[in-house]
């Protein structure tokens, strides 16, 4: 008789995984997020040794901080499941190529169809009442 109450009996459930969903991390950040860090402080090192001379040290470090900043939302943002640049992505190709959905349902069609008189394979619905 197996008893689950048992304490020397344990219970094991094998979970599949998801290959395309893993991460690979290196060290604390995952690659895609290393890649953007290295982008991201290579430009700000670039922003603040150009911009020092000509805005001082304040003015500097803004503009390096406006540079770094949206590298660094890329790089760590995710909202349902995509990225951050999946997600810009899907905006720019919506502002650039907006698309109207339409509704074909056949349900208000066909209320439509019957209120003009029209069956769904197209002969006309005769409106005469049988009586005596």
């Amino acid at each position: 008789m197996n008893n689950l109450n048992q304490p020397n009996q344990e219970l094991s459930v094998k979970i599949p995984k998801d290959l395309e969903k893993m991460r690979v991390k290196v060290g604390a950040f995952t690659k895609r997020q290393w890649a953007y860090l290295v982008i991201a402080g290579v430009l700000g090192f670039i922003a603040y040794h150009a911009t020092v001379s000509l805005l001082g040290t304040t003015g500097s470090v803004w503009i390096t901080m406006l540079v770094i900043v949206p590298f660094a939302i890329i790089a760590f943002k995710h909202k349902d499941g995509m990225s951050m640049e999946q997600i810009l992505l899907l905006r720019i190709r919506y502002i650039l190529f907006p698309s109207n959905r339409k509704y074909k349902g056949r349900f208000l069609g066909s209320i439509k169809e019957q209120q003009k008189g029209v069956s769904h394979n197209g002969a006309s619905i005769s409106k005469t009442t049988s009586g005596a």
